[in-house]
């Protein structure tokens, strides 16, 4: 895996300090663009109109034939709205991500890739977990619920303001080995999607043993979706 740029981005509140970070990586012939952070004090339209326009360009200037989308919390919504616009998209993965507005209902039945992702423990940073209806909603997808987690668990480091508002987890658990189980499925599903490591799927699928090591560990849970049925 090879860093190209980190990319940062002043916020629509920039005299309270808030910036957004695209990082880009290039991982053999494909390109990662992950968006870290949610712009904060926006609007929706901003996050669903100006932000997938800003990676769909860093895509098309770094003439990416192919690419995976990623992004952290409202910035995952934002990645899956750029991966719904770039023809050149292998796949999207989401960090605990949030729907707005049902823009993510919209889009996900129409996705042509596959849609995985990590969810944290329901709570009011994530919405409740309304992110889960995506990936129900979406004809390709896969998400696992890492136990003991908070939406916070997903930043690195783990900002304690965040913890203080979304709650700690960390019940059962340490952080470190919630966040090594975060970054073990991540990278094992990176690996798997661009044809590095075709075992990295065996940590992503109920009938593959490392995936049932993970369950039995406690360490990750299938989530379900009362509204739309998934399991």
């Amino acid at each position: 895996m090879t860093f190209l740029s980190c990319w940062a981005m002043v916020s629509c509140e920039a005299k309270k300090g808030w910036h957004i970070w695209l990082n880009t990586w290039r991982v053999g012939d494909y390109l990662l663009l992950t968006w870290n952070f949610a712009i904060r004090n926006c609007g929706p339209g901003i996050m669903a109109l100006m932000v997938p326009t800003w990676l769909l360009a860093v895509s098309q200037k770094l003439n990416a034939d192919k690419v995976i989308y990623m992004g952290f919390s409202a910035g995952g919504l934002a990645a899956m709205v750029a991966a719904n616009l770039d023809k050149h998209t292998q796949a999207f993965f989401g960090l605990d991500m949030v729907d707005n507005r049902g823009l993510g209902k919209k889009l996900a039945p129409n996705m042509t890739v596959p849609l995985y992702g990590l969810i944290a423990a329901p709570s009011a940073c994530n919405a409740n977990n309304n992110g889960l209806d995506l990936y129900a909603l979406a004809p390709q997808s896969n998400v696992i619920k890492v136990e003991d987690t908070s939406h916070c668990h997903f930043e690195f480091p783990v900002d304690g303001k965040c913890s203080f508002v979304c709650g700690k987890g960390e019940k059962r658990f340490s952080r470190q080995t919630i966040q090594q189980t975060i970054v073990g499925l991540t990278t094992s599903f990176l690996l798997w999607r661009t044809g590095i490591d075709a075992n990295g799927e065996t940590w992503w699928h109920d009938s593959k043993q490392n995936y049932k090591t993970l369950i039995d560990a406690g360490y990750i849970k299938k989530p379900i979706n009362d509204e739309t049925g998934f399991n």
